[in-house]
């Protein structure tokens, strides 16, 4: 799982988190995280080595730690209720 926090020149963030190869699994994490808490998540497919990957975004101004903090807690709770 990779990271990154992108800072534009109006001051707004955008924050990146590699999910890796679960394209088979994008449907369901779109349900599960898109527009959840208010970092407002958002599942992206984007090209990666000739292949496809899943990436969560968020352009909440807070730093990556926290964001990635907030996604995983998100991802724990769907697993919990078997979501």
């Amino acid at each position: 799982m990779t990271v990154k926090q992108i800072k534009f020149e109006d001051g707004t963030k955008l924050t990146t988190i590699e999910l890796g190869n679960t394209i088979s699994r994008e449907e369901k994490l779109k349900k599960a995280l898109n527009g959840k808490t208010f970092m407002k998540f958002e599942v992206v497919a984007a090209p990666y080595g000739g292949g496809l990957t899943l990436r969560v975004e968020s352009r909440y101004d807070g730093d990556k730690d926290e964001i990635l903090g907030m996604l995983l807690g998100v991802m724990a709770e769907e697993i919990m209720e078997g979501k």
